[in-house]
Parts: structure tokens; sequence; C-alpha cells
């Protein structure tokens, strides 16, 4: 028997015993085996995989026992560890990569009869793998798939993030209504940028290799209104001629279609939510000359707004709407009476004082003054005339460049002329005779008074029609006290007034003459046939001037009726 104290690595190997060399190498014996634990592990393998793709790490060790053949042969188990997780398999570890094995550590151990290796350093697989989520910080707030921005606002700033790996090759792209360019970026980072109505969106973009590019992108909703351009039939023109076709157009550029109103003076024509705006009318008039406005209306921006004056060109006439207008006036006159006359006009432009003239019943120079009255199309002829005397009564006849505008009367409503020429006289019958020249009647139907005095007063004689104005008026009076001096007065009267002064006259009534009474003693017979002769005649005339006075009553029936109850049998009037 063989025994090996102390053994070690040297000892093994192969023992057998016999008498010969022969008789040991025939067979039998035994060998001795040292065992020893593995060496440490190698974990060999593509450590760079593709996600989804297997990874094969092999665990490479070797056996320590001897003898060497022994080694060769020996059976070695394998122990994985993922992390601290023990994974019992072969020599090679297989599996799927995933993105989350670039967080994980992989090692191994070998055991051979019992005896374990050192463990492996252990390993790091680095998945390969491009974008799959693209993030963009902060999040942005989006309206229907749209961050809503007003121009000239500032976009950003933004962070974009992928993972990849290897990383990716991160840019922005600011596209545009006409380009796309690129925004110079570090790492995925926007910063500001300020932004207009053309731009459209910013695209996060991201390239992994030769793989084709992938990206995150922000559409862009940029909000912006802008000032109304108006148009006049076409182009810039705001001057017309009446009676020709106006056309007002009004753009308004903004995002979103904004509400455009528009106004003519303080009138709202009507609202419309359109870019375009368009009014139209047939026939211009003179009316529609005004300020027309348009407004440009959208939610969370100040209104913009443009004006524009429309001239519309129209020849002057009489504004026949103005309710008080008259064309005939009532005056009276005097040396400070004078008559304004308002003339309501239509024109545009307004009417120059140099092509107004007047013509009037009295040469003289009449002045005009032009003013507005409310609207630029609406206007004020104001003229003064002077009623210094009757004879500025009549038409007026305003022209415009020579051309008839308007015909203005002034009648007469006044008081009428004091009589002219008021004188007396009495007969040797002590009859008195009164005669007068018609005045002026004032304007309308005039009459006559004649008073007496008596005492302190003045009493009625008679009320006589006027005949005309400057005819001679007579009248006849008989007088009770012959041989006095008697106060007469006269006045013209109208349904105004009368006559600011009257006529007075002082006649003195004759006394009948002693040739005319009867009984003197020395008559002859001569005598008596005188004074029959005389006596005939005396009736004759009687008959002549009543039958005169008869006449002459019922002419002035109308004005005298009930005065000549009073004063029958005084005396008779005529002319």
């Amino acid at each position: 028997m063989l025994e090996i104290r102390n053994v070690s690595p040297e000892d093994a190997g192969y023992y057998n015993s016999g008498w010969s060399t022969k008789a040991v190498m025939s067979g039998g014996g035994a060998i001795l085996i040292v065992l020893a634990k593995p060496s440490k592990p190698v974990i060999i393998g593509n450590f760079r995989i593709r996600v989804k793709e297997q990874a094969e790490l092999t665990c490479s060790s070797k056996s320590n026992s001897v003898p060497d053949y022994y080694a060769r042969i020996a059976k070695l188990s394998y122990t994985w560890f993922r992390n601290e997780t023990k994974r019992t398999t072969g020599e090679t570890l297989r599996w799927q990569v995933t993105r989350a094995d670039k967080y994980n550590r992989y090692s191994c151990m070998v055991t051979e009869e019992g005896l374990e290796s050192n463990r492996s350093d252990p390993v790091q697989i680095s998945p390969l793998y491009g974008p799959e989520i693209i993030s963009i910080t902060p999040q942005p707030s989006l309206k229907n798939g749209y961050l809503v921005m007003k121009e000239g606002d500032m976009f950003g700033p933004f962070t974009c993030f992928v993972s990849c790996n290897p990383p990716c090759i991160i840019v922005w792209i600011f596209n545009t209504t006409s380009s796309s360019d690129k925004v110079n970026t570090r790492e995925g980072y926007l910063p500001q940028q300020p932004v207009n109505r053309t731009c459209k969106s910013f695209h996060c973009v991201t390239r992994w290799e030769s793989n084709p590019a992938k990206g995150e992108v922000i559409r862009l909703n940029v909000q912006y209104l802008e000032k109304p351009r108006f148009f006049v039939n076409g182009n810039q023109t705001t001057s017309i001629y009446e009676h020709t076709s106006l056309q007002l157009s009004c753009f308004v550029d903004g995002n979103p279609t904004p509400n455009i109103t528009m106004i003519k003076g303080t009138d709202i024509i009507r609202i419309n939510k359109s870019h375009w705006f368009n009014h139209s009318v047939k026939s211009a008039r003179c009316a529609d000359t005004d300020t027309y406005s348009c407004i440009g209306a959208t939610d969370g921006f100040n209104n913009t707004k443009q004006r524009v004056e429309i001239n519309v060109i129209c020849k002057p006439r009489i504004d026949e709407s103005v309710a008080l207008f008259q064309t005939n006036f009532a005056s009276t006159s005097g040396k400070n009476v004078h008559r304004v006359i308002p003339i309501p006009v239509i024109a545009n432009p307004a009417p120059r004082l140099s092509d107004i003239t007047w013509i009037g019943p009295i040469r003289y120079s009449i002045q005009s003054v032009v003013s507005q009255r409310g609207a630029i199309f609406k206007h004020w002829i104001n003229t003064t005339v002077g009623v210094y005397n009757h004879s500025y009564f009549g038409n007026y006849i305003l022209k415009h460049k020579n051309e008839t505008f308007v015909t203005i009367t002034i009648s007469a409503q006044d008081r009428p002329q004091t009589p002219l020429n008021f004188t007396g006289y009495s007969d040797a019958f002590g009859n008195v005779n009164l005669t007068w020249v018609s005045g002026f009647n004032g304007g309308m139907d005039q009459f006559f008074i004649v008073t007496i005095k008596s005492g302190l007063e003045w009493k009625d004689v008679a009320n006589l029609t006027d005949p005309g104005e400057g005819k001679v008026v007579y009248f006849e009076t008989k007088h009770s006290n012959p041989g006095q001096k008697v106060w007469y007065r006269l006045e013209s009267c109208n349904r105004i007034n009368c006559s600011m002064e009257s006529a007075e006259m002082k006649v003195y009534v004759k006394a009948l003459s002693n040739g005319l009474l009867l009984g003197s003693n020395k008559v002859t017979v001569l005598a008596t046939g005188a004074s029959a002769t005389l006596f005939i005649l005396s009736v004759i005339l009687v008959v002549v001037l009543v039958k005169h006075s008869q006449r002459k009553s019922k002419r002035n029936h109308h004005n005298v009726e009930n005065f000549l109850e009073k004063i029958k049998g005084f005396g008779t009037i005529g002319y």
C-alpha cells in the first residue's frame, strides 16, 4: 500500500506497482487526481447588440485539477448572475436584448466537483436602439392640436428629449409657409424664437445611424389682426359724382377670420364675419357723403379701424326735407326793418358766394352768408333783406351761376301809410268838403276813419273804403254849427293797425250869406224872380248831391253802413 501525505498538485499522476517495469506497464494501477477550483472565469461575447436581437455571452474558465489529461475532461458547471440574481444555465447565456439591459451587470462562476471558482468580473451590455419615444418639455398646451400664439410672441424655450444608443442626432426644424430652416440648437435645447404669421410649426427631428429620421412636431396657430384696407370703386378714389355707382370694399387680414363692421357716420351698415366686406350703392346721392368706418374685430385683440371720407359731388338744390322752409314772407317796412331769409341747400361742395346773386324789386346790393348745417353736404344760405319802405316788397330771385335757384316773395304786412295831402274847406251853404290822396295800404285792404272833435273827445263821422293807392278821396259833410272852426282828423287803418300818425285839419264853417235870406222890405219883382231862380237851382243841386251820395253809399255799404245811420242827413261823399 502506498500512502502519500501532504498531497500537492505535483503528486498527481498515475501510480502502479509490480515486479518489473513490464508488469507495471501492463495495466492496473491507480491515478491520483489532485482537485483544484477552476480558474476565474472570463465572460466573452458581443457586448453591443441591437435591441430585440439575441445576446450570447460565454463564461470561459478551465479546470485547475491535475493531471492535465484529467483537466481536459473535467466536468465543469456554470452559474450566471444578472446583477445579484443567480441564474443557473450552461456555459453560454442567451436572451433577447432590451433597453433595460443597459442597467444590468452580468457575471458568472464555475464549479468543479463542488469547488467554486471566483466570480468573473461583471460585464455590461450596451443595447443598441434608435428613437422610439420623443418628448418635448415643457409640454406645450395645445388646442385642437395647435399651439395658439399671437404674432410677435416668443416660442419656447423647449427641450427635445429622445433615448438612443448610440445617441441620436437632434435638430429643430422651423417650418414656414414658404420654407423649412434648421435652427441652431444644442443637445435638443431650442431657445426662444419670435413667431410671425408665416410660422407653421417647429419640428424636433432625430436621426439614428442610417435609419429614417423620426420627429415630434409642434404645430402653430399664429393669430393676428391687421388694420383694414379701404377701396372705393376698386381704388383709393374718395370723390365721385352724384348718380354714379358706389362700391365700398374693406379687406381685413387676420387669423382667425375677423368680424368686419362697416359704419356710415354713426350708423352701422352691417356686420360680417369674413376677410372682405362689400357695400354697394347703385346711384349715389349727396346724402351718401359721409365718413365710412371699417372695423376689424377678433377676440383677444384690440379692434383695428380705418376710415374714408366719401365725397359725393352734387349740384346745389333746395333741401325740401326742411319742413319749415318757406318762400313767402310777410313783413313790415321801415328804415330799420330787415328780413332774414334762411334757404336750406343741399350741395357738395358748398355754394360759393361769388356764384350767388340776388335780383329784387329795388336795385341794391344784397349780401348772403353760406354756413354748414350738420352734414357736410347741407348748408344754409342766410340772406338779410332790408325792407326800408313799401317799394322793397315783391319778388327776390336767387341765382346760382346765373341760373334761377329759388324765388322768395316778401309781402307787405304793415301799418298803412298816413293819408297824403289832406285838405278841407267850407262852401257858402255850410258844407265841409274834405279831400286826400290814398297812400300805401300796408299790404292788405285799408279803410279811412274821419272823426270830428267835440269838446275833448273825437267822434266818428265816416268809415270809408280805400279806392287804391294814389287815388283822390272826396268826402263832404254838413256841419250844424255854421260860423265856427271845426277840427277834423283822418286815419288810415287795416286789420293790423292804423297809421303811425293821423292827419288833422281845422276848417272854418262858413255862415249862410245875408243875400240868401228872405224877408227884405225892399224886394223887387226882379229880386223875387232872382230868389225863385236861386231856390230852384238849390233844389236841383240838392237832388244831384243826394243821388250821388246814394250811389257812393252803395259802393261803401259794407264798411260804413252802421256809421251812416249815425250821420244820416249830414252830407254826401264822392271821389
